[in-house]
Order: C-alpha cells, then structure tokens, then sequence
C-alpha cells in the first residue's frame, strides 16, 4: 500500500517507524473495505477481520496483505467458508456451506472443489469422491434420497461416464455409463430370476 494511500485511509493503532504495525483499525480511503487486526511494516499480518461494502467479512490469517492462512469468510447471502485461503482464495481444505444449506467438505484450488470431497446437498443426497473445476470427476459414490439409489463408479465433468453400478432396493445395473446413463456393455438384475447381460 503507497504512502499516500495510507495517509488518506483514518486509522488508529500502533505504528513503528511511520508505518501502521501492531495492533490497529483503519477504514480505507475508498470505504469499499475496513480492517481490525494485526499489522507489521504498513500491512495486513498476523490475525485481524477484513469488512467489505458488499457485507461480506473475513476472521483469520494474513499474510503481506493478503487472506493467507486458516481462517472463516461470511457471505451477505448466509453462506459461509472455514478452512485454508491462499491470496484471498479458497485454496487446500475447508468447508463450504451455500446460503440453500448444501455443504461441501474437501479440497480446494482457486476457489474450486479440487480433489477428494464430501459433498450433502440441501435435499440430503451425498457424494463422496473426487472433484475436477466444481464438477464430480474421477471415481465417487453417490447416495441419491428421492429413489434410495447408490451409485458408485466413475464420473466426468459432474455425470456418470465409465463403468459403475447403481443400486436401488430391488435391482441392481452394472456396467457402463455414458451422460449419466446405462451405455454399452452391462447387466440387471432384479428380483426372483430376472437378469439380462448385453448393451445398453
């Protein structure tokens, strides 16, 4: 942050050698944001509370200024983020709850689910596998609450591509997906005698 910035910017808290550092509050010069919290050389670190316009704040680790470390954003919408930031980012593990109640448990990168995760929608259905770009990618298990069913096998870009098996009460398909459906080489089975193996 420049001088000039800083001198346009109310603030009250310690300083050391002209620069704001200790522990200080300060409403910056163009009110988008305020700070409480630590500061060393002129900057954001150690622990504090970011404000914004938009009612949106964030309680944790900064490092040179930026979100860096452990710490909890909260949304104007009610959803809210504990875990790691890097650079103001979602970024390593946490947890995303959205304002409809859904919830996400996992990696992150960039602010995307990324990697392995758990993942409870609003409506109860659960996912637990691996995420590419928000999307379920690689191989997970998905527990679906209207039908009772239980997917488990491989996915691409949030659907059902590859081999897998979806369970329902009373039958059961194994084989291949594509565009979240039974595609290609599989077998059902339902109750009593009832099976057929072929394409789908």
């Amino acid at each position: 942050m420049s001088a000039d910035y800083q001198a346009y910017s109310p603030y009250q808290g310690g300083t050391a050698d002209g620069l704001r550092d200790g522990r200080g509050r300060c409403t910056f010069a163009n009110k988008f944001f305020s700070y409480d919290g630590e500061w060393y050389k002129g900057a954001m670190h150690g622990n504090g509370t970011l404000c914004l316009a938009d009612g949106s704040e964030y309680t944790g680790s900064f490092q040179q200024g930026e979100m860096t470390g452990v710490g909890l954003r909260r949304w104007a919408s009610g959803a809210t983020y504990s875990g790691d930031f890097v650079g103001g980012e979602m970024h390593g593990k946490g947890t995303l709850v959205a304002s409809d109640g859904s919830q996400y448990t996992g990696s992150f990168q960039e602010n995307c689910r990324q990697g392995p995760g758990l993942h409870i929608s609003a409506a109860g259905d659960r996912y637990e596998g691996t995420w590419h770009a928000n999307a379920r990618d690689g191989v997970g298990t998905l527990c679906t609450v209207a039908d009772g069913s239980v997917y488990r096998g491989e996915w691409s870009q949030g659907v059902r591509e590859g081999e897998g098996e979806t369970e329902w009460a009373r039958a059961i398909y194994r084989g291949t997906f594509k565009a979240d459906l039974p595609d290609g080489a599989g077998e059902y089975r339902s109750p009593g005698s009832y099976c057929y193996c072929g394409s789908f």
